[in-house]
């Protein structure tokens, strides 16, 4: 196995094809509809595929959707990978506390590996849902 197969990346800044809903999931990977649509559901999707279609064209950049939406096509796209190790970057900034808590409860309490989220802010709430904490806030003062 090549060490790039053991990660699934969330990036801050969604990566988002002009393409459909579904290729911008998948990525041409060959996955069953029921897979697809369990990652749909865990990155809180399901209304957005419901209303669109998985065949709706996104635009360029994701252009046709909103941030909230790219973002929760990246998280979809990282947890139908099921890779062993899950790093996120600022997965849930873009998402209100109720999504950020739902996309938390899918990487932390169900993913199967080991879940490496870079966060400014966690909300209180989801705080006892780590495993562990490193604050690496730094105090630089001039003199």
């Amino acid at each position: 196995m090549l060490l790039h197969e053991l990660f699934a990346l969330i990036n801050q800044q969604p990566f988002i094809l002009n393409d459909t809903i579904e290729y911008n999931i998948n990525l041409g990977q060959k996955v069953t509809q029921q897979e697809l649509n369990k990652a749909v559901s865990k990155a809180g999707l399901e209304e957005l595929v419901r209303k669109k279609g998985y065949q709706y064209r996104v635009g360029l950049g994701g252009k046709n959707l909103s941030g909230g939406q790219n973002q929760r096509i990246e998280i979809a796209r990282a947890l139908l990978k099921q890779r062993q190790i899950l790093l996120a970057d600022e997965a849930t900034s873009s998402l209100d506390t109720k999504l950020s808590q739902k996309i938390h409860a899918a990487f932390l309490k169900e993913f199967p590996g080991t879940v490496i989220e870079v966060a400014h802010h966690i909300a209180k709430d989801e705080v006892s849902m780590f495993d562990r904490q490193i604050n690496l806030e730094t105090n630089n003062k001039s003199n």
